[in-house]
C-alpha cells in the first residue's frame, strides 16, 4: 500500500474515497470493519488463498484464475506462501518427542473453551492448522517445478 504508512491508512484512505481498493486479508476485515462485508460497503474480487474463504463461498481464488497449469501452480505457489499465516518455529535439530508435545499443546490450546471463548470476544478470528498440515505445506512450496520458480523469481523482482 505504497504512500501510506500502514494497513489502516490504507483502510482509512479506501473509505474517504482516496483509493478504490486495497489488498488485505479478510481476517483484518472482519476483525476491524464488521460492517463492511455484511453492508456490501466492499466487494472481495479475488481470494488469494489456496482456498475459498468459507465467509466468501462465491468469490473465487487467484488459483481459480489460472488460465493454464503452469499459471495455477505459480498462483497457489504465491498463495500457499501466504496462507501460513503466524506460525511457531523451533531449531531444525529439535528432538521429534518434543515437536509433538508441541504440536499437542497447541492442538489442545485451539480446543480450549476459555482460550475460544477469549478469542470470540476480542473478534480475533480463528483458523489454526495442525503442525503436520503447516509442514506438509512448507514442503509443497520449496518443492515448486523450475518453470514455476523461475516465474515466481520474475514476478517478486518486479514487485520491489
Amino acid at each position: 500500500m505504497r504512500g501510506y504508512p500502514g494497513t489502516k491508512d490504507a483502510h482509512l484512505a479506501m473509505e474517504r474515497g482516496e483509493i478504490e481498493g486495497v489488498f488485505t486479508a479478510v481476517d483484518v476485515v472482519q476483525m476491524m470493519y464488521t460492517d463492511w462485508l455484511k453492508s456490501g460497503k466492499i466487494s472481495v474480487l479475488v481470494q488469494q488463498t489456496p482456498q475459498r474463504h468459507p465467509d466468501l463461498p462465491n468469490v473465487p481464488t487467484s488459483v481459480e484464475l489460472g488460465k493454464t497449469p503452469t499459471e495455477r501452480s505459480v498462483l497457489s505457489f504465491l498463495a500457499r506462501s501466504g496462507g501460513l499465516g503466524r506460525y511457531y518455529v523451533a531449531p531444525p535439530d529439535i528432538p521429534a518427542d518434543v515437536v509433538e508435545a508441541l504440536r499437542k499443546a497447541f492442538d489442545a490450546t485451539m480446543r480450549d473453551g476459555q482460550f475460544l471463548d477469549e478469542a470470540r470476544n476480542s473478534r480475533v478470528p480463528l483458523n489454526p492448522a495442525t503442525g503436520a498440515e503447516l509442514q506438509k505445506t512448507a514442503k509443497e512450496i520449496v518443492n515448486i517445478g523450475g518453470d514455476e520458480r523461475e516465474q515466481v523469481l520474475a514476478i517478486a523482482g518486479s514487485v520491489r
